[in-house]
């Protein structure tokens, strides 16, 4: 198999290894796109499509991905964004994962890994992403809110449960949102360009305000969900667009 492989040209690489390869989910319930270096798109899933088109059944193979991004709102700047991802993809070898925020209605955000695919050679000839449905918030509308609008989360005591919450600041707001989102603490911090003890600390501070025992992070997250902390977007989320999990600096 690597024989037949290894005398593949690399103009017939990814027509004849990649695409067969990814073709059994094409009917998946998977977010899986193929780009070219060009950024030109040689293959998607039908869930992929949903995202980017009005019909799974719209043919977007061959489309460049600046149209794909004009056609589902996104700004130039998150565009821009979102081909430096792109392209430190390609020049690094190295995978990149965010979340996008995509203004269509009935959509959630995407948690995306965009990864690259190498030649036989070692050299990155394409790269492809995989994206799932992130539940970060329980509706939809929380994320298009501008930032007139937004309602940050709350500082005061939640009346609405019934139970005491001291005020908790800004800092500690985005920890428990992304926290209550499941992301991991390391990512936090790269996120948020803050230390890992400056997580730690945050997170040791809203244990003590929500009455959790140690620092337990799960519970923390669990506790303040079901108080409804996670139903509401800090504003510094909304306007980023892109929350790059791991990647080159935007």
């Amino acid at each position: 198999m690597q024989e037949f492989i290894d005398k593949i040209p690399r103009e017939k690489f990814i027509e004849q290894i990649v695409i067969p390869f990814l073709y059994g989910s094409i009917n998946k319930a998977v977010y899986i796109a193929v780009y070219d270096i060009s950024g030109t798109v040689v293959f998607a899933s039908n869930r992929y499509k949903e995202i980017v088109t009005p019909s799974p059944q719209t043919q977007i193979v061959g489309t460049p991905l600046k149209n794909l991004w004009e056609g589902v709102g996104l700004n130039k700047t998150i565009m821009v964004q979102l081909e430096n991802i792109r392209q430190w993809v390609i020049h690094n070898q190295k995978k990149s994962e965010y979340v996008l925020f995509l203004n269509k209605p009935a959509d959630i955000p995407v948690i995306i890994t965009h990864l690259p695919i190498f030649y036989v050679d070692g050299s990155v000839i394409a790269t492809y992403i995989i994206a799932s449905q992130f539940q970060f918030v329980p509706s939809y509308d929380l994320l298009t809110n501008n930032q007139q609008n937004s309602t940050p989360l709350p500082t005061t005591p939640n009346k609405i449960y019934n139970h005491q919450i001291p005020p908790i600041t800004e800092r500690q707001q985005e920890v428990l949102f992304m926290l209550i989102a499941g992301i991991p603490q390391e990512q936090i911090a790269t996120y948020l360009n803050i230390s890992r003890g400056t997580v730690s600390s945050c997170i040791a501070g809203l244990c003590k305000k929500f009455d959790i025992v140690g620092q337990s992070s799960t519970l923390l997250a669990a506790k303040a969900a079901g108080l409804g902390f996670g139903s509401k977007v800090p504003k510094a989320f909304i306007n980023a667009g892109i929350i790059l999990l791991c990647g080159p600096k935007l």
